[in-house]
């Protein structure tokens, strides 16, 4: 267990991602940070020029200051966090920026969770992206969204959500979130084959077509 530290313009990924000689990208300390460890982000853009889809569970990825850190891409085919089967981890304080002049993406979504349990995303903010912005699929449980903003705007015209949730037993909940400007639905279950999604303090707003999608295999709960 340790504490880790990442920097976009003095890090280096050959260091040992301490305070003195911190980790420079998003994509190299996702994979690196082992189980229990806390990795800071300095303020700054931390570009991304391929999938990332290694990850390690167990692990807090969180920003030194709220939203100052933004994870970043120009490429129109990126997944800027795609976890798949891993469990416990937690983005704080991050932002995520998609590309504003793309469709959909390979993966059809910015950050993508594949299976997989106990997943946190706290202030985190996702934003300017024509994939869903936010996909739990694969049977992805106990997951929680809370506090964060989600807009993706209105890139009506491709019909993705700002948040998607789909495959059989996907279930967790949205909490005090903000979620606008969306180019299909704002949170949307389907065919999560009896999951249950809880939505509570959200605000959804100005969606290219519906606030919350329902289908005759899933459970909304609202409060």
């Amino acid at each position: 267990m340790a504490t880790l530290y990442v920097n976009s313009t003095s890090g280096s990924d050959s260091w040992a991602g301490t305070a003195a000689s911190p980790w420079r990208t998003w994509r190299h300390a996702c994979s690196a940070a082992s189980s229990g460890d806390v990795v800071n982000y300095a303020s700054g853009s931390y570009p991304v020029t391929a999938d990332v889809t290694t990850v390690t569970g167990n692990v807090t990825h969180q920003a030194t200051t709220a939203r100052g850190a933004s994870i970043t891409t120009s490429s129109s085919s990126l997944t800027l966090f795609f976890p798949a089967s891993v469990s416990n981890f937690t983005l704080s304080g991050l932002v995520f920026v998609g590309h504003s002049t793309s469709a959909s993406n390979g993966n059809n979504s910015l950050l993508r969770v594949n299976g997989g349990s106990g997943m946190v995303f706290s202030n985190v903010e996702i934003m300017n992206t024509q994939a869903h912005g936010l996909r739990f699929t694969g049977g992805a449980s106990g997951w929680l969204v809370t506090g964060c903003e989600i807009h993706q705007e209105n890139y009506s015209a491709y019909g993705k959500d700002c948040i998607a949730i789909d495959g059989t037993g996907t279930s967790g909940s949205v909490v005090n979130c903000e979620i606008y400007h969306g180019n299909h639905v704002g949170v949307n279950p389907s065919s999560i084959g009896g999951g249950t999604v809880y939505i509570a303090g959200t605000t959804i707003r100005d969606m290219a077509s519906h606030c919350i999608g329902l289908d005759s295999n899933c459970s909304v709960i609202s409060a």
